[in-house]
């Protein structure tokens, strides 16, 4: 099987060959995990043991005697806490950078990576200009994926947004998070288009769809009334509602502008990630981070760019 047929395939429905693979190349790391999960568990039980045995020792001691005992204690769990989450996030790291690096080796032409972004481009382009997120901060990415797609360049980076706060500019991760897609397309948009929830992009069209369900979910806005409805086919309507109805999707925008869609989903999952306690011989665990790629494999699928825009 080709790496075009693989990806026609992977797309459609069939995903067995591609969990196959994978855990082909996983082989291991249950082991790996069932360790890591071994000392986290012994980090936890040493938090509980040694906030029970505090309590203890403070039962009808003097105030200055309970000052020191919860100064050292606050010292001593924060350092029990580090080893603890030190512990989880390096297995989880290392799990998902070897799934990842499996998963997008059947797609043939992808790469995982830990990348930065230009904050102030990203600023400039996709917050002050298309206003498709709020949050004036500073940005860093977790996970990006990068790679091309039939005629397709697709970018994906889990986005996480902190803040800058007190007078030695700490930064702090306030929780607004968006995984950020951008698929780009050999051929260039005329105008402007814009699908968000929200109301302030007062310089474009309101357009009006035919399609109730997804007009109650989305407005849609843009500079080329003809262009838009080319843009919204009923299958991509379709799939932005499906992740617009995911639990953990707070909200989804999209724009189409130059050469490129641009989709924000806000959200405070960890994307393509499978927690410490889930194990990697369950094939349900290891489709979920395959289910979360192909949604958006689904959605470059469906806008048929090359084909659409030729107007």
């Amino acid at each position: 099987m080709d790496s075009q047929n693989k990806k026609t395939d992977i797309s459609i429905s069939n995903i067995r060959p591609m969990l196959q693979h994978i855990k082909k190349d996983i082989q291991g790391l249950e082991n790996e995990r069932k360790h890591s999960l071994i000392k986290y568990n012994a980090a936890k039980l040493i938090i509980v043991c040694y906030i029970i045995f505090v309590i203890c020792m403070c039962l009808g001691k003097e105030s200055d005697f309970l000052k020191q005992i919860l100064a050292l204690s606050f010292i001593i769990l924060n350092f029990l806490f580090f080893i603890l989450m030190y512990i989880k996030g390096r297995y989880e790291n290392f799990a998902k950078h070897k799934i990842l690096i499996s998963m997008l080796s059947y797609f043939g032409n992808f790469e995982y990576s830990k990348s930065s972004i230009d904050n102030n481009n990203f600023k400039n382009r996709y917050i002050n200009n298309l206003k498709l997120f709020e949050y004036q901060n500073i940005y860093s990415v977790d996970d990006r994926i990068r790679g091309l797609y039939g005629e397709i360049f697709i970018d994906i980076a889990e986005i996480n947004n902190y803040e800058k706060k007190g007078i030695i500019k700490t930064e702090n991760r306030i929780g607004k998070n968006a995984l950020f897609i951008r698929a780009e397309s050999p051929k260039k948009y005329e105008g402007i288009t814009i699908i968000t929830t929200q109301s302030h992009y007062k310089n474009m069209q309101e357009i009006n769809l035919e399609s109730v369900d997804f007009s109650k979910m989305f407005k849609v806005y843009s500079t080329d009334q003809i262009e838009a409805r080319y843009l919204l086919t009923t299958a991509f309507m379709e799939r932005l509602m499906e992740i617009s109805k995911k639990e953990y999707v707070d909200k989804l925008h999209v724009s189409f502008e130059q050469n490129s869609m641009n989709i924000f989903i806000e959200s405070s999952k960890d994307w393509f990630e499978i927690p410490i306690n889930k194990s990697l011989d369950n094939m349900l665990n290891l489709r979920q981070i395959v289910d979360e790629f192909i949604i958006i494999i689904k959605l470059a699928n469906t806008l048929k760019l090359e084909q659409n825009i030729g107007i």
